[in-house]
């Protein structure tokens, strides 16, 4: 056998693993998935048009075929490049247009930043029509910040619940406002903050990174350790102890905008965690005990912390810092 046709044989046998790889660990399904083909492809248009100003490394090509999939579109990238001279002010109106109809500015946001960031920076051409895509798509700078945020963890940036959090870190997360639809973010779920289920809870949150989108109403106590949870805009946790005589408590935990319910708990410890402009409160409680904590109501944010208790029998708070 020659070196050309070994060498071919390798191409193929790689180009058939990547699409491999695709279909056994598939993105979650986009939000753009039941669309028309026409406007998928046109959204799929100005994705590619975006990331084809610098060179498309292998990583980006692979992230770009998984996208396309989790559209339920055929990874058919010439044709998309093919598309592009098409792209006039007509085609980026009705795309705007689409966004606005659909809600799909956020995930636009969100695929432009981690597909284009994938390996290298925006360059500058791109950051200026990035840009000028987020003032027509009416994404104000808030949601660019918790977007661009969501994105920074997808492409690695993590939080540890037990790492010392610098100024910087609580600075940008005091900034972070989830009040835009997180489940049109869906095949980035597992690279961020997963969406945390009423299961989730009664099962014990044990590490990870979460989300609370919805209140959550939970009729025993709960386990939160080793994690860092993101509390949506309106979104809470109540617990209700009545029925349970179990220890209660969050453990190496980062929260930021909580909002905790407690109610008729034996016991409940909080321990060697973080909260950032949070709101707990216990009520008919007959043991508390928070110590090794932080408390932060950041300088920009017009919340203040809370911790309200309400008819608790007994109550340690040690070792705790306010700020």
């Amino acid at each position: 056998m020659t070196i050309t046709k070994i060498s071919t044989s390798l191409d193929k046998l790689l180009h058939d693993l990547n699409n491999l790889q695709i279909k056994r660990r598939p993105l979650q399904p986009h939000v753009t998935q039941t669309l028309n083909e026409p406007d998928k492809l046109l959204y799929a248009t100005v994705l590619v048009t975006l990331l084809t100003n610098q060179d498309i490394s292998d990583a980006q090509s692979r992230l770009l075929a998984m996208l396309l999939d989790s559209m339920a579109m055929t990874n058919d990238v010439q044709k998309l490049y093919a598309n592009i001279p098409k792209l006039d002010i007509e085609q980026l109106k009705l795309f705007c247009e689409l966004c606005d109809k659909h809600s799909l500015g956020a995930s636009f946001l969100m695929d432009v930043l981690t597909l284009c960031r994938l390996d290298k920076a925006l360059n500058e051409q791109q950051s200026k029509s990035l840009s000028e895509l987020v003032s027509l798509l009416s994404l104000d700078e808030t949601a660019l910040l918790t977007i661009l945020h969501l994105s920074n963890k997808v492409l690695g940036d993590m939080i540890s619940p037990t790492a010392k959090l610098s100024e910087t870190k609580i600075e940008e997360l005091s900034k972070l406002k989830i009040d835009f639809d997180y489940q049109s973010l869906k095949p980035w779920h597992e690279f961020s903050y997963q969406v945390m289920t009423l299961d989730d809870l009664i099962k014990g949150i044990t590490t990870g990174d979460w989300i609370v989108l919805e209140q959550q109403n939970v009729n025993e106590d709960i386990i939160i350790k080793n994690a860092t949870i993101l509390f949506a805009i309106n979104s809470k946790i109540n617990i209700n102890g009545s029925k349970s005589k179990k220890l209660s408590f969050i453990k190496d935990c980062n929260l930021i905008n909580a909002s905790i319910n407690y109610n008729k708990s034996q016991k409940i410890n909080i321990d060697n965690s973080f909260f950032l402009n949070s709101n707990l409160m216990f009520s008919s409680v007959f043991d508390v005990d928070i110590f090794d904590c932080k408390f932060i109501s950041y300088k920009q944010s017009d919340f203040i912390y809370n911790l309200i208790f309400d008819d608790c029998q007994k109550l340690s708070i040690n070792n705790n810092n306010f700020t």
